[in-house]
């Protein structure tokens, strides 16, 4: 009757541990979840801002005729910014 009694006792012990895995778990996955989404939506204001870094200036043909001092400062500009 002892034996019994202790074997309940374990396997109530055995199913209270096994229940706060599973609540562990769950919390841990509920986490990731919700780093995963910070970082989706840090990549996607990134991928939907401008970056100026990768913009390439180009000097307009029609102006390499009219002011050679112009041109100077575009050629300087691009140079700067490049």
């Amino acid at each position: 009757m002892q034996e019994n009694k202790i074997r309940s006792q374990n396997r109530i012990q055995a199913n209270e541990i096994i229940d706060q895995a599973n609540e562990a778990d769950l919390a841990r996955q509920r986490f990731e979840n919700v780093q995963r989404e910070k970082i989706e939506a840090r990549l996607s204001a990134v991928r939907q801002r401008p970056n100026s870094i990768n913009i390439i200036h180009v000097q307009n043909i029609a102006n390499e005729n009219d002011n050679e001092a112009l041109n100077e400062e575009q050629v300087e500009a691009t140079k700067k910014s490049l």
